[in-house]
C-alpha cells in the first residue's frame, strides 16, 4: 500500500466589492432600502476571487411574514448570495438596512 499526501499551497487573497445594490424579498410591498447599495469584503483563494463576477454576488433582505406584511419601517439584515463554496464573506457595510415598505405593487426591476 502506498500513500501520497501533498499540500494544496493557495495564495490567499482579499477583495471588496462596492455598490451592490440590496434586493428586498418576503414582502408584497414595495420595499426600499436605505442605503440602496452595500459594500462586501470578501477573503478566500486569490484565484477564486479574481474570477469572481461581482454581479452574480447579490446582497438579499429577507423579511419575515410579519414584517413585510404591512407598509412601515423595519430594520433589517443584509445577507450575501452567489458566494463561491470557497470564498468566505468577511463584511457587509452596512450589514443592516432600513427598509421602507410602501403599498403597491411591487415591480419585479427597478431602475437604477
Amino acid at each position: 500500500e502506498m500513500r501520497v499526501s501533498f499540500d494544496v499551497k493557495w495564495t490567499p487573497g482579499q477583495r471588496v466589492i462596492s455598490g451592490l445594490l440590496v434586493r428586498v424579498e418576503g414582502t408584497d410591498l414595495m420595499g426600499r432600502t436605505a442605503p440602496k447599495q452595500v459594500s462586501v469584503a470578501l477573503s478566500g483563494p486569490q484565484v477564486a476571487l479574481e474570477h469572481l463576477d461581482p454581479s452574480k454576488i447579490k446582497p438579499v433582505v429577507s423579511l419575515t411574514e410579519e414584517q413585510g406584511s404591512h407598509p412601515g419601517t423595519v430594520i433589517a439584515q443584509v445577507t450575501l448570495r452567489g458566494v463561491p463554496e470557497n470564498v468566505e464573506v468577511t463584511s457587509i457595510v452596512p450589514d443592516k438596512v432600513r427598509v421602507n415598505l410602501e403599498a403597491g405593487p411591487q415591480t419585479k426591476s427597478r431602475g437604477h
